[in-house]
């Protein structure tokens, strides 16, 4: 089993960062035109998919946290596009973008936290330390 105390501080960690990596990062990066490789935009996803899967695991298995985060996320992404086609990739009223490269981000996201949690569970695991 996993400490909660510990899920808890990624939950907190993930949440700063995704909220950083929006309000400060993104905007610093694309007022001064620098080239980050894209981490600009994705790091928001990339972190929310992190927050997301630790939320989950309260509720559920970590295996079935990966899964319903990562399906949940992706289908999510997959919700901005166009009802009409993909012309564009924009939504006119919402102003969302679909970006594949989200959904790797996504991927990314979850399968690292999913490691970070299986990471903790086999640290602790025979050490007897209970929340």
């Amino acid at each position: 089993m996993f400490r909660k105390s510990f899920v808890f501080k990624c939950l907190i960690f993930t949440a700063l960062m995704g909220l950083l990596a929006k309000a400060f990062y993104r905007p610093l990066v694309y007022s001064h035109g620098w080239y980050d490789f894209g981490l600009a935009g994705v790091l928001p996803n990339f972190f929310w998919a992190m927050f997301n899967f630790f939320c989950f695991v309260f509720f559920m298995s970590p295996q079935k946290a990966f899964y319903a985060t990562a399906i949940a996320n992706i289908l999510y992404e997959f919700d901005q596009l166009k009802p009409d086609g993909i012309e564009d990739l924009v939504i006119a009223s919402s102003g969302r973008t679909f970006d594949p490269y989200d959904i790797l981000a996504t991927l990314a996201g979850v399968a690292i936290s999913y490691l970070i949690l299986k990471r903790e569970i086999a640290f602790f695991s025979g050490n007897g330390v209970k929340d």
